[in-house]
């Protein structure tokens, strides 16, 4: 038995004015049987055969609405959606490559029946996870799972099965294509419908931040500064708005930003001059976090002034408004019995135990300064960038 592309061919004949055309049962059980690993009879050409044939037909305008209708429920009762997961670590490139173009093509034409199928078979979104930590299907694994992010339905159903903590995870791995594959279909999960993953981040953005800010504390110079770059997108973008005060409200996200402003690398440092903005001009910021500002206000106004001699000239604008934010802050007021940690503080002690941001500055006399600035019970900021905070 062999697929034919042949105008009396068996697909050929799906379409077309024909005595006794086959049924759709009958054209999805043979794509059934090509993918099936344990057939003894199945060849890659024969399953490409197959495949190509079933996509031209769901591409071709001469076909009707209810004829590709037709077809489309006929791959979803044959599992062929499942039945592409199960084969694809198995198959060569270019039959691996076919599957991937019909996986699309099902997604782009049948939303919401297709959504339906997906939500009823989540075992496909953890084979989907699972591929894109595979480097043989990776790329296509990945392929396939962007696909998924342009419906808003299963944008939600994938942060619901944590595919954000999985990418992550992925975006650390040691081999690049994985990593930079994972990143890429990370930021199109967050980016591609942004009201779904914007309240879904809200909901959850302490579980989500300590999962993402494994990124920003990455050794990687290209993982830390791809993650920098989206933290700074979603801050900035009004359809994360929501996220906004849940991230300015963390005085261990200002931590970190702090000390992603001394890094190196000049690049990271201005991205990181963009989210440290966010701090500055959000006024739901807590009142730890307008502690640390003011108390830290000092050495950021002398590190920022630093940068802005080292960009053009719209950056230096920047950092003179953000020097000027940092020259307005007060004494916040105390905090009252319900938020302070210790309620019975005076005015004058209060601040004692905020960290002590510390430039990168050359000293002789470093140590005994740091000692000085920063107390035993003080979290000390430039530790941050040997260790990790969660």
């Amino acid at each position: 038995m062999a697929c034919k592309v042949a105008s009396r061919g068996l697909f050929a004949r799906l379409f077309h004015d024909d005595p006794q055309p086959p049924s759709v049962p009958t054209i999805c059980q043979e794509l059934i049987q090509s993918l099936d690993v344990s057939a003894g009879w199945r060849s890659a050409e024969h399953l490409r055969s197959c495949l190509r044939t079933i996509s031209t037909s769901l591409e071709s305008t001469t076909s009707t609405v209810l004829e590709k209708n037709a077809l489309l429920s006929g791959l979803l009762d044959a599992q062929v959606p499942m039945k592409i997961m199960k084969a694809l670590p198995g198959l060569e490139f270019e039959a691996a490559k076919d599957c991937m173009r019909l996986f699309n093509q099902i997604l782009k034409l049948g939303t919401s029946p297709v959504v339906d199928y997906i939500s009823s078979h989540k075992q496909i979104l953890q084979m989907l996870l699972d591929g894109c930590g595979d480097a043989e299907v990776s790329l296509h694994s990945n392929n396939m799972l962007r696909s998924c992010t342009q419906h808003p339905r299963l944008v939600g159903l994938l942060l619901e099965a944590d595919f954000a903590a999985g990418l992550v995870k992925l975006a650390q791995h040691e081999n690049f294509d994985i990593s930079s594959d994972a990143f890429c279909s990370l930021r199109e999960l967050l980016m591609t419908c942004k009201a779904v993953s914007a309240e879904y981040i809200a909901d959850n953005h302490h579980v989500f931040f300590v999962a993402y800010h494994q990124l920003l504390l990455s050794e990687d110079y290209f993982t830390k500064r791809q993650a920098l770059g989206l933290l700074a997108e979603m801050l900035m973008d009004p359809s994360f708005d929501k996220l906004v005060p849940c991230y300015v409200g963390n005085d261990t996200f200002l931590q970190v930003t702090m000390n992603l402003l001394r890094d190196s690398s000049k690049p990271i440092q201005c991205t990181a001059f963009r989210v440290f903005r966010v701090f500055l001009d959000d006024t739901l910021t807590s009142t730890r976090v307008q502690r640390i500002l003011w108390k830290n206000k000092d050495r950021l106004i002398r590190l920022v002034d630093s940068m802005s001699k080292q960009g053009d000239e719209g950056f230096a604008e920047e950092c003179s408004v953000a020097i000027e934010a940092l020259q307005t802050l007060a004494l916040p007021s105390r905090k009252t019995s319900s938020e302070d940690d210790s309620p019975t503080m005076t005015s004058q002690t209060w601040c004692q135990g905020v960290p002590a941001f510390q430039l990168p500055e050359p000293s002789k006399n470093s140590q005994s300064s740091t000692a000085q600035a920063i107390g035993p019970e003080d979290y000390a900021l430039h530790l941050l960038q040997c260790q990790a905070v969660f």
